[in-house]
């Protein structure tokens, strides 16, 4: 489109681009500002003409948008990713147990997100919105973490995990054999991720417990 003025001069309209990026909660200092690099990088070369776009790493993730979405649950872009080989439940090979203590362990994960704060960040009283944890089911263990953007109040952290777990049922879990053996949901607003291997750092994750 040509913008002029009444005078017939051409000028340029002025964009505005919102930037969201946050690190996993147990990353820092130069892994955190190194993500960023690589995901500016990324995200810029695949969608240079776009007006929105988000980029998900391990340690971290970045979007930009032509509107502002700060503080408000985005419930459209969201994925997940699954590890499709199922683990049976130990004990009855039906799931129902597993499952059920699986989501009784995000809903505790989430709890403790949502209301303990970072020790690692000084005169923050915010929450950290950021668990995560280790649980022995049967003879196996399972590594779990939450994660919440920080533009979020705690309630609606609350909301959105409770939102992706319904949502996202069907990618984690394997009827009628139990759990699969990992997933992980990628969201704008909030992420959670389960696995029977150590993924996160338990020195430097602000809430990391042993159930």
């Amino acid at each position: 489109m040509d913008h002029t003025d009444p005078n017939g001069t051409r000028f340029e309209p002025e964009v505005r681009v919102y930037i969201t990026f946050q690190c996993r909660g147990d990353i820092y200092g130069s892994q955190c500002r190194s993500c960023f690099a690589t995901a500016r990088a990324k995200l810029f070369k695949r969608c240079p003409r776009d007006k929105g776009a988000i980029i998900w790493y391990d340690q971290c993730f970045l979007e930009f948008s032509s509107t502002s979405t700060g503080g408000k649950i985005n419930y459209d872009d969201n994925i997940c990713i699954d590890t499709a080989r199922a683990r049976p439940n130990a004990k009855t090979n039906t799931g129902d147990d597993s499952v059920l203590e699986f989501l009784r362990l995000f809903e505790n994960l989430t709890n403790i997100a949502v209301t303990k704060r970072n020790n690692f960040v000084k005169d923050v009283e915010k929450p950290a919105l950021y668990a995560a944890g280790e649980k022995r089911f049967g003879n196996k263990k399972i590594y779990v973490m939450v994660q919440c953007t920080h533009d979020l109040t705690p309630r609606a952290c609350v909301e959105c995990v409770n939102h992706n777990v319904r949502q996202f049922q069907d990618c984690y879990e394997n009827k009628p054999v139990g759990l699969k053996k990992g997933a992980r949901v990628l969201g704008r607003s909030c992420n959670f991720r389960f696995e029977r291997y150590p993924f996160v750092n338990a020195k430097t994750s602000p809430n990391y417990l042993k159930f």
